[in-house]
């Protein structure tokens, strides 16, 4: 019986415990833009053409997602090549 008690102590002391607070400085905060991008080559040249672009006014890229490729043609050619693209980038908390 003592054994069931000590048990059900310990268990009540891990329930009661208080939840461990994340320090605001700790978390790392990323945010997403859509960009349309375009090429007269090939998707993928729009793809990098793209990130190429916005890494010159864009700090800390992490990731890029391709959302949609459309294309412009005249004929039976392929003209323009369009790309929307989701670039993720990570908040600098110490910019000023």
């Amino acid at each position: 019986m003592k054994n069931l008690y000590k048990k059900m102590k310990v268990y009540r002391q891990n329930l009661i415990k208080k939840p461990k607070f994340i320090n605001k400085e700790d978390l790392i905060m990323e945010k997403h833009i859509m960009i349309t991008g375009t090429s007269t080559i090939s998707w993928k040249d729009a793809i990098l053409q793209t990130i190429d672009e916005a890494a010159k006014t864009i700090d800390y890229l992490t990731g890029v997602t391709v959302v949609n490729q459309k294309a412009k043609i005249n004929g039976k050619k392929i003209i323009e090549y369009y790309v929307d693209v989701d670039l993720t980038f990570m908040i600098d908390r110490d910019r000023k």
